[in-house]
């Protein structure tokens, strides 16, 4: 199995995972076996699959078992943390089989040189373009959309919330952190694809600078420290890991 198939399979099974939010009902239903056609359908037109059964099975199982997680478990970002897990677990099986999975279409592989090679501007970029961008793509979704889950969910079981964030509600986090921890977890991660760590010491500097009006109350300043860390801990493990593929 190529890595470019791989990095593929890996994107159709997280991207189109990641689109559903639980719904009761049959529209639910029906929006879930929508889902797992696409996925299908996705698979089957982006890679060539010598055994299109075994692979279609596994998306179906990672999806029926993110869907049985997300309805069973009270927390959300345990469900999410423990469909994530069984998801790569599934992916690395099937990525461990060469027979299930060959390369990307040849046809498809074909159009995007020709395409590529008739551009001026596309066609004085190196020849392994196309695979960085895979690589490129897959961290940054694993460390912006996906690495959220389980640093929420250690935050909030080790009980680290103070006071001022917990008397907010039950979704404390507002929509400008989210938006700065996926923001801060990107850089990162592109970072350590390209390997300028050097940039960590100005982001956190920008970050402190930020926040240094409510650092005054000690539980607070411990709590934004203590979650920057894990979050910065996650991107930096997805970039350098996915630096192998490189």
């Amino acid at each position: 199995m190529s890595t470019d198939a791989f990095l593929l399979l890996l994107l159709v099974a997280l991207v189109t995972r990641h689109a559903w939010a639980p719904r009761p009902g049959l529209r639910g239903w029906g929006a879930q076996i929508a889902l797992v056609l696409v996925q299908m359908l996705l698979a089957a037109l982006l890679l060539d699959l010598p055994a299109p059964v075994a692979v279609w099975t596994m998306l179906l199982a990672a999806q029926a078992a993110h869907i049985l997680l997300l309805r069973r478990l009270a927390n959300p970002h345990l469900a999410r943390t423990l469909s994530l897990a069984l998801a790569l677990l599934l992916l690395a099986l099937v990525a461990g089989e060469a027979a299930m999975v060959g390369h990307p279409r040849v046809a498809l592989a074909r159009a995007l040189d020709h395409w590529a090679a008739s551009n001026a501007l596309l066609s004085a970029l190196p020849p392994d373009t196309g695979h960085r961008l895979l690589v490129t793509a897959a961290a940054l979704w694993l460390a912006v959309m996906e690495a959220n889950h389980p640093v929420a969910f250690f935050l909030k079981r080790i009980d680290l919330l103070p006071a001022a964030v917990t008397a907010a509600g039950p979704s404390p986090e507002p929509a400008r952190g989210r938006m700065i921890g996926r923001l801060e977890r990107g850089l990162v991660c592109l970072m350590a694809l390209s390997g300028t760590l050097s940039g960590l010491g100005l982001l956190l500097a920008a970050k402190a600078f930020a926040r240094y009006r409510d650092m005054d109350e000690r539980a607070f300043a411990e709590y934004v420290l203590i979650g920057t860390l894990l979050s910065i801990s996650a991107a930096l493990a997805v970039g350098l890991a996915f630096t192998l593929f490189i």
